[in-house]
Formats: structure tokens, sequence, C-alpha cells
């Protein structure tokens, strides 16, 4: 049973985590290097957070940020239980945020997590065409802002868990429409899953359905 695993000893001196293998194949498509400059922008729990970290190495800065003070308590409490020194945590909310010349961003956007229904069946009652357009606007919003941070040549990773194309596709196009200094690089150049884009559904491998696009600053 999972409380058994996260109530363990191992699990609590930070020996082992517990990720999603379709969430951690989005740090993999950002692909993090030692001593890059790197903003996880939507960082709460901070499970991609600390495990792009251990790609790294423990080597660089990852600017972590979250707008909720709650939620970024536990972004803090994986942080610490994992020993990780090169995250920075910033309470902020991400449309806002400002900061230059970072390597990489990864934003992995508040969603109507229509591809975790199976966990969260709840989702099913909350979401309608009026929500998925809010979530889309934040989306946007998020991206746009994130695109600012990125040095010439830098990369960034959207994602979603959902498999709606109107905050996953759509989202990434109307970026692209807006922000010709950005091209798409092809999911397929950096992960094993994934052409273009990486699009999971949760029936494929038993696991979360998620959508996530690496876009490059050109210009």
């Amino acid at each position: 049973h999972l409380s058994s695993i996260i109530n363990n000893p191992v699990m609590k001196q930070g020996f082992i985590s517990i990720q999603d293998e379709a969430q951690g194949l989005i740090c993999h498509l950002l692909s993090p290097k030692p001593s890059e400059r790197i903003v996880d922008l939507c960082s709460a729990p901070g499970s991609k957070t600390t495990y792009m970290a251990e790609l790294m190495r423990n080597q660089g800065m990852i600017f972590a940020v979250e707008v909720s003070s709650a939620r970024m308590k536990l972004v803090i409490e994986n942080i610490v239980r994992l020993a990780i020194s090169i995250v920075r945590a910033v309470l902020a909310d991400g449309r806002n945020y400002s900061i230059e010349g970072v390597d990489k961003v990864l934003i992995d956007a508040p969603c109507s997590n229509s591809g975790v229904i199976a966990k969260r069946p709840e989702v099913k009652d909350r979401v309608n065409s009026k929500v998925i357009r809010r979530l889309a606007r934040l989306q946007y919003d998020l991206l746009s802002n994130a695109g600012k941070f990125l040095c010439v040549g830098g990369s960034l990773v959207y994602s979603t868990c959902s498999i709606l194309p109107q905050e996953n596709e759509e989202v990434v196009e109307a970026f692209l429409a807006d922000h010709s200094n950005f091209v798409v690089e092809p999911a397929r150049d950096f992960t094993p899953v994934g052409n273009e884009y990486i699009k999971v559904l949760p029936g494929e491998f038993h696991t979360d359905g998620v959508f996530a696009a690496r876009l490059k600053r050109v210009a």
C-alpha cells in the first residue's frame, strides 16, 4: 500500500522517492545538465524539482517558483528530505515572476487534471468548458512569461497532466503564433516516447496521462 511506502523510514530519510514514469519523462524532455540555471515555474509539490536536481548531480541552480505558500511547504519538505542544496524556493505568481538569462524553464502548468482521473475521480464533476477556457488563459500567460526568462539558445518545456488539446497543443500553437523567436524541438530527439510532442494517454503504459512540448528560443 502507498501509505506504507510514504511512512517507511527509507522514504523519510531520502533514500527513495515516488515518481510516476510519465511525469519523470517530462524532466528528461527538459534534459537538465549540471551547472545550468533552471526555473521550475509551478514547482509544487517538488517531485520534478528534486528529480531535476538529481539529474544535475546537485550542481547548478534551480529556482523553484510557487504561488501558494501552503504548497511551497511541500516543495521545501522534499528538498530537505532529499538533501538537495541547489534549489532556491521563490514564493511568487509565475505570471509576474521575473528573471533573466536562464538556460531552461519547466512550466508544469495548472490544468484540468483530466489525465489523472483514475487517481482523482472528482475531476469529472468540476471540469466544464468555462473552467477549461480559464485554465487555457492561465496556461498561456505562464508560458508567455516564462519565455522572457531564457537566454537565446535556451529551451523550455510546457507540460500538463491533461489530455485535452485546449490545454495542450492549442496553448503551444497560440504561443508560437505570438512568439516568432521560438521553435519546437521534437520530443523524439530527447525521449523514447513522443514525436513532435509527448502525448501519453493513461491506458497506454498504465501511467498518468500527460502532454509536454519542448520549445527553443532562437532569437
